[in-house]
């Protein structure tokens, strides 16, 4: 699937919410559908217009906040988003901000695809957990999934889908095409909603979270959380982000001894694995270690005694044996293709 080039406009989710009261380590299970929420959207297209009609940017914006969603409002009680941030990204990238009123029919019209493809993921991992999805515009401009907390939500979990205006967005170039971010966005809602069904089957928010704690998290540890929920995305959708499993494939002896050397780093310490891209590897793609890591737990997967029976055991990857386990699983795949 198409990506969207990183230096334009980047797609900014959120995963996993509970409910207000619920303790750490214990996730409310409300079963229920997949359904999505289009409300910040529509009223972005009422800040647009109210600017346009001479309301000063970052007031308007002000007012976009205060009247969010449950998920914005999670998003925002996770992260800093402020309304003056707000007004100097429109100024500085008015035409960004004005192509983004053009998703919501796009996105309505991907629905029934996205909503196959997160039911048979919950097949997958015998879950009928309802999951909303909500779309709405951050002033953020990077990739994150993260728990959120859906004020009042009886689901009690959520994935929020943003989109944010990149401070290296390409003026000259203009936006990229709508399906592109469209296609983009549709493959990340089903991706974040594979953490939040890692999230239970891993036994709540505290072992979820484990794998970031100060001296609990690597870098392993990220490639068998993101790369599993890559694995994941791709059995249940048949799609991929980008070209970069491509690279992988192309390239992955090389990547994992340098990944290997790196892997006992802290979490996120090491650019363009999981966040930004490589300056010392300009001709890898964008996070490339989501591709690394997907691999790793296929070969993790694969190893199993019953590969299609043992799926739902995937979703509950997350401790310093499991990363150390699906290691060794792809180091032996890699020396077993090398022959």
């Amino acid at each position: 699937m198409p990506r969207l080039n990183p230096l334009r406009i980047a797609i900014i989710t959120a995963a996993c919410a509970f409910l207000p009261g619920t303790a750490i380590g214990q996730v409310p299970s409300t079963p229920g559908p997949v359904s999505f929420h289009y409300d910040d959207l529509y009223r972005f297209e009422t800040v647009l217009e109210s600017i346009e009609n001479g309301t000063a940017p970052a007031e308007a914006f002000a007012d976009y906040m205060s009247n969010a969603s449950v998920g914005f409002r999670g998003w925002m009680g996770r992260y800093e988003v402020s309304d003056e941030e707000f007004g100097t990204l429109y100024s500085e990238y008015r035409v960004a901000f004005e192509s983004l009123p053009g998703l919501t029919e796009p996105l309505q019209a991907e629905e029934g695809e996205i909503r196959t493809s997160i039911d048979q993921l919950r097949s997958f991992a015998g879950s009928d957990i309802a999951i909303p999805v909500y779309y709405f515009v951050s002033s953020q401009h990077r990739f994150a999934g993260t728990p959120v907390q859906l004020e009042n939500d009886p689901a009690g979990v959520g994935v929020g889908a943003a989109l944010g205006v990149s401070g290296h967005y390409d003026i000259e170039s203009g936006p990229p095409p709508v399906n592109e971010t469209v296609e983009s966005l549709a493959y990340l809602a089903v991706h974040e909603a594979s953490h939040i069904l890692q999230l239970h089957a891993q036994g709540g928010l505290e072992n979820y979270r484990s794998i970031y704690a100060p001296g609990g998290g690597t870098m392993l540890s990220i490639a068998l959380r993101e790369g599993c929920a890559e694995y994941l995305t791709y059995l249940a959708s048949g799609q991929r982000y980008g070209n970069r499993h491509l690279y992988v494939a192309e390239h992955e002896a090389e990547l994992w001894a340098e990944f290997l050397a790196i892997a006992d780093e802290p979490a996120f310490s090491v650019q363009g694995w999981f966040s930004g891209s490589d300056p010392d590897h300009p001709d890898r793609p964008f996070q490339i270690g989501y591709a690394v890591g997907s691999e790793m737990c296929r070969a993790y997967h694969e190893g199993m005694d019953s590969s299609e029976a043992d799926v739902a055991d995937v979703f509950g990857l997350y401790n310093a044996d499991h990363s150390a386990a699906a290691a060794e699983a792809y180091s032996r795949a890699i020396a077993t293709r090398a022959r």
